[in-house]
């Protein structure tokens, strides 16, 4: 009986009571038992941000999470809001003692990766699960070359009129440029986008030439993280044109 592994689910099991001492034995009874399922494996997405200046740098990598905006997500994993508790571990030792947390600050021997537990517990059960994972990733910001670019063109016309394309500037600040868009802006705000970057004038909105304007640009990664500053001066990118 110490090893008992029952052939359907729930069982009967039927018992008696022998007294060592009297050996009289009791009436037959029976209890039912029944093996509660665990919750279950389920996969959840990568928790992603953008690295920002809160550690005094925005390329450090170091970054922190409030694990508690992920609850929603699993739940619809779940399907269910109120079968599941939900908590988040260092360690799957953590996990078991039910010692949790609800935030983490990546360090940087994380290299802007951490993996946390997420442990499950079945509200109606007390069933619960240690083997479901949360990973949380600082996504890198663009990494730019150089902070601004000057482009001086000749009036030959004397109208003060300018014609250029600014996604020609692009190698200049990054040279990951080809896989990162560009945006370009009238405003330090990035606010007012010029809208055909690739045939620009300098005309303004009463549309009489500047004959010294700087555009104000935005890069853009394939991580969805975006730069318009230089990280070292906080000087925003630009492009100057002089005609």
């Amino acid at each position: 009986p110490e090893t008992f592994t029952n052939t359907s689910n729930p069982q009967t099991i039927y018992y008696r009571v022998t007294n060592t001492d009297t050996n009289c034995v009791s009436d037959v009874a029976e209890l039912t038992i029944k093996a509660q399922a665990i919750p279950p494996t389920i996969t959840i997405p990568d928790f992603k941000v953008c690295d920002d200046l809160a550690s005094g740098s925005d390329e450090d990598g170091i970054l922190r999470f409030d694990l508690t905006t992920q609850t929603a997500t699993i739940e619809t994993l779940l399907g269910s809001d109120t079968q599941w508790s939900i908590t988040y571990h260092e360690t799957v030792a953590d996990a078991e003692a039910e010692i949790a947390i609800t935030e983490y600050t990546t360090r940087a021997s994380d290299n802007g990766t951490k993996t946390i537990i997420v442990r499950l517990e079945d509200n109606s059960t007390g069933c619960f699960r240690t083997d479901n994972t949360l990973n949380l990733v600082v996504n890198a910001l663009p990494t730019i070359s150089q902070v601004s670019f000057l482009r001086e063109q000749c009036d030959t016309d004397t109208d003060g009129v300018i014609q250029d394309n600014l996604r020609l500037y692009n190698a200049f600040f990054s040279d990951n440029h080809a896989n990162e868009t560009f945006t370009y802006y009238w405003d330090s705000n990035h606010t007012d986008e010029i809208s055909t970057p690739s045939v620009f004038f300098n005309l303004g909105d009463d549309g009489n030439p500047i004959p010294d304007v700087t555009v104000y640009v935005k890069i853009t990664n394939e991580n969805d993280c975006e730069r318009t500053y230089d990280p070292a001066t906080g000087d925003p990118l630009t492009i100057n044109l002089k005609a």
